[in-house]
């Protein structure tokens, strides 16, 4: 099944800004874009691996989530996602420039 990337990354950021919400009880600055990246199915298995030495969180088995924080700041981020380990989604999110 084919699926609109444009679907994805929608679903991706509203992922990324609900649980920055939950994590932080702020939400994420209007000013900070959340980018998705394409991940394959035959690529999401090797960044799989390498995100497994992380501390997941989620609710498995269905929704598994990994993120890096940047040390300055939490607005500055990797996240991964695995739902019900059938679908890996990977976005990061930065602040635009000039925005600071």
């Amino acid at each position: 099944m084919r699926i609109d990337p444009d679907d994805v990354a929608a679903f991706t950021e509203k992922l990324v800004r609900g649980l920055h919400y939950r994590i932080y009880d702020v939400p994420l600055p209007a000013d900070v874009d959340v980018e998705t990246y394409v991940v394959t199915e035959e690529t999401w298995p090797a960044l799989l691996q390498r995100v497994r030495v992380m501390t997941p969180r989620g609710v498995p088995p269905g929704f598994i989530f990994w993120r890096s924080v940047g040390e300055d700041s939490p607005t500055l981020a990797i996240w991964y996602f695995l739902i019900w380990g059938q679908v890996f989604l990977q976005a990061s999110t930065m602040a635009r420039p000039g925005s600071g």
